[in-house]
C-alpha cells in the first residue's frame, strides 16, 4: 500500500499502531488503514480508482492469508490428537506456568482458535513445548 500521499497525521498512526502490533499486519489494521488514508485525502486531488482497486485487492488478499493462517493452525492441532504432548498450563492455585503432559483427546475448535484437550485440561497449541507418538 502506497502511504507516500498519506498526510503527517497518517503515517503517525501509522507508526504508532504499528509499534503496539509489533510488526504484525492483520485485516482490521489495514482495513483501518485504509479509511484513515480516504479521510485525509485531498478532496481537490482524491484517490486514482486504480490506486483504490488495487488497495482493495490487497485488504481481499491480507483476508485471505489470516483465513489460510487459521486453517492451517486448525490443522496442526488436529493433527496432535491421539499423541502424547507436553505444554505449559497455568496453575489456577498459584498462578503460575507449569509444565503437564497427556494424550490429546480431542481438538476444540472457538472463534477460530484452537484448544487441545487433554484429558480435563485445555492447552494452548502455542504453549506445547515437546510432541511424541507415546508416552
Amino acid at each position: 500500500m502506497d502511504v507516500s500521499g498519506a498526510s503527517a497525521a497518517n503515517q503517525a498512526a501509522y507508526s504508532s499502531e504499528n509499534s503496539k502490533t509489533d510488526n504484525k499486519v492483520d485485516k482490521e489494521f489495514f482495513l483501518e488503514m485504509l479509511v484513515t488514508q480516504m479521510k485525509y485525502q485531498d478532496p481537490l486531488s482524491p484517490v486514482d480508482n486504480n490506486e483504490f482497486i488495487a488497495q482493495t485487492a490487497q485488504f481481499t488478499l491480507v483476508e485471505e492469508i489470516q483465513t489460510m493462517k487459521n486453517e492451517f493452525a486448525q490443522n496442526k492441532a488436529i493433527d496432535l490428537i491421539g499423541k502424547y504432548v507436553e505444554g505449559r498450563v497455568k496453575n489456577p492455585i498459584s498462578g503460575q506456568m507449569e509444565l503437564t503432559g497427556g494424550i490429546v483427546d480431542s481438538v476444540s475448535i472457538s472463534d477460530g482458535k484452537a484448544t487441545l484437550n487433554v484429558g480435563d485440561l485445555k492447552l494452548k497449541p502455542e504453549n506445547v513445548v515437546g510432541v511424541t507418538n507415546g508416552q
